[in-house]
């Protein structure tokens, strides 16, 4: 299966834009069997599209101090 690794995709959208690039990635990843790893810090986007998701916790230096695993209730689409 391809990875996709997007930094930000949507940092500087509204959130109607935002919505809208996220599902066009969702779509793209189902039809394509892709895995798409956003990284945001949009939490409104994670809850509505993400299927895993992963909270980090950086140090005072700028390093990852904890990787948390969450997961979260998906919708059905």
């Amino acid at each position: 299966m391809r990875k996709s690794y997007l930094d930000e995709p949507t940092a500087a959208l509204d959130p109607k834009n935002a919505h809208m690039v996220m599902q066009s990635l969702q779509e793209l990843a189902h039809k394509r069997n892709l895995i798409i790893l956003v990284i945001t810090h949009e939490r409104e986007l994670v809850h509505t599209f993400a299927k895993k998701n992963y909270v980090s916790i950086a140090s005072e230096n700028g390093g990852v101090r904890k990787v948390k695993r969450k997961f979260l209730k998906l919708s059905t689409q």
